[in-house]
């Protein structure tokens, strides 16, 4: 988490129609500003780590692990 944003680091960037899949099959976990493509914040920046690997960010509800669970398995196979 960075802020309020769950920030998930990725092998590969999704597409932008995988990205709308996305927002539309896991809705329910979603809180506020959707998933998106993002680059690394500032306080990543400063740990200099993993800087170079895309990443998505999203509201996430901090409840449904199980569901956030389910979505890292669907970026598993993007």
């Amino acid at each position: 988490f960075v802020h309020d944003k769950l920030v998930i680091r990725v092998q590969h960037a999704p597409s932008e129609s995988a990205i709308q899949a996305l927002n539309e099959d896991f809705a329910d976990i979603i809180v506020g500003e959707k998933i998106c493509v993002c680059e690394p914040y500032i306080e990543e920046r400063e740990d200099d780590q993993f800087l170079h690997l895309p990443r998505i960010c999203f509201d996430f509800d901090r409840r449904h692990y199980g569901r956030l669970r389910q979505l890292v398995d669907v970026l598993n196979t993007l």
